[in-house]
């Protein structure tokens, strides 16, 4: 096949394509068939909390654009507190941005989990806390002058019905999400 501008997506299971059919009707999976896009999928199953080793990762990679999906399992294992997710989500950004200056990026906030939305973790932190304090960290970035940042938030993508086991989207779902966070994708390489 011939080369085609590479997508470097982060994240956890939920990018993984965890519950999904096939590694083939995972979101990122459908958003570069559909978009033309050569992605490399870095989703880790129970991981992906923002991790600097994996941000040195990502920096290194070469790609036309890079998308950041994680934020689910900062609720829970290894709880985080909605400071210390401000300050991880400013942190990875920071060291992306050292490997990808110019670099479209699009970062997704968690989407829908329903048994953690306004359920404080061990920290005090609900999902909905942690996904506000992703947007903060964004908003600065964007607002000091980062013009190639996108932020999607995931909260209301998905309804219930796509979370057959409560926290994973099916094949419905991650349809969804090709459409509406490969859409961000799209439009942040277009820009």
């Amino acid at each position: 096949a011939p080369p085609q501008p590479r997508w470097v997506a982060y994240g956890d299971s939920i990018l993984e394509g965890w519950i999904a059919s096939g590694p083939a009707t995972s979101w990122p999976a459908v958003g570069a068939r559909t978009l033309g896009l050569d992605v490399v999928n870095m989703g880790y199953a129970g991981a992906a909390r923002g991790e600097i080793v994996s941000a040195e990762h990502v920096a290194t990679v070469p790609a036309a654009v890079v998308s950041i999906s994680h934020g689910t399992n900062c609720w829970t294992r290894i709880p985080h507190s909605a400071g210390q997710m401000r300050e991880n989500t400013a942190a990875f950004l920071e060291v992306v941005r050292q490997g990808h200056p110019d670099t479209p990026i699009v970062i997704t906030t968690p989407v829908l989990r329903p048994d953690a939305e306004a359920v404080p973790n061990r920290l005090g932190a609900t999902l909905g806390n942690l996904r506000e304090a992703m947007e903060v960290a964004v908003a600065e970035r964007i607002a000091a002058g980062d013009g190639t940042l996108t932020l999607v938030r995931g909260d209301a993508v998905l309804e219930p019905r796509h979370l057959p086991d409560g926290i994973h989207p099916g094949d419905e779902g991650h349809a969804v999400l090709a459409t509406v966070f490969g859409g961000a994708v799209a439009a942040a390489l277009r820009s």
